[in-house]
């Protein structure tokens, strides 16, 4: 409870086939997806949000005292591999960062799964707003694989 903020990174590949050396550490997405519409939707996250629609616990312990969080930043970061070029049709390999406030259980996987959702053409962007406003994991599409997401950094108050 004494950290003031975390930074989490969910790492992707997106291509036809997974590399053998990066299954254990990023997820894989084989759909096409649209990459200035998923960092559109990952953008609708930034801010203090009510985000009972992204959390797996609604009703039991701190989601249902506070589902409140503050995302301060979301990033969607290309990185450029060289030695994956070899992988028949290319890959494409992201991190998406999350610097927030603290987490609900499953959050980041929920929002990559929504995030995920729209940028693949499943809905379109207002589709984040919409589950926002609905505040209920129900109406929201599957979260992201585990594999891929770290706990990056935490921070704490400089007297701690």
């Amino acid at each position: 409870h004494s950290s003031q903020s975390k930074i989490y990174s969910y790492k992707c590949l997106f291509g036809r086939s997974m590399h053998p050396l990066e299954r254990h550490f990023r997820t894989f997405e084989y759909r096409k997806c649209d990459f200035e519409v998923l960092e559109a939707a990952l953008k609708k996250f930034e801010g203090t949000h009510d985000f009972s629609a992204f959390t797996n616990s609604q009703d039991k312990g701190i989601a249902s005292v506070n589902p409140v969080r503050t995302v301060y930043k979301v990033q969607l970061i290309r990185e450029d591999r060289s030695d994956l070029e070899f992988i028949d049709g290319g890959v494409s390999l992201y991190t998406i960062e999350f610097h927030i406030s603290g987490a609900l259980y499953r959050m980041i996987r929920n929002i990559v799964g929504a995030a995920l959702h729209v940028a693949t053409g499943n809905e379109n962007l207002d589709y984040v707003d919409e589950l926002f406003h609905a505040k209920d994991r129900k109406k929201a599409p599957k979260a992201a694989p585990a594999t891929g997401l770290t706990l990056e950094k935490i921070y704490y108050p400089d007297n701690y």
